[in-house]
């Protein structure tokens, strides 16, 4: 018998929930012959973050820099 893997769960968005973008639904040993560019996002919080809570953050950040 042989006993099909089932794909993973796709990354998520740590704040909202919301499945990330350009990150490969693949098992570990998969994601590890990858490139490294091929397995996350370059931008910053690049697998933690989606873009819009991202922006979300930015803006908070700058905000409390310039009211201080």
């Amino acid at each position: 018998m042989h006993f099909k893997r089932e794909a993973p769960k796709g990354s998520s968005c740590v704040k909202c929930g919301k499945p990330l973008a350009g990150i490969p639904r693949l098992l570990p040993h998969e994601i590890r012959k990858l490139n490294k560019t091929k397995r996350s996002i370059s931008r910053i919080y690049g697998g933690h973050l989606c873009h819009d809570c991202l922006k979300i953050a930015l803006k908070q950040a700058v905000r409390t820099l310039s009211a201080a």
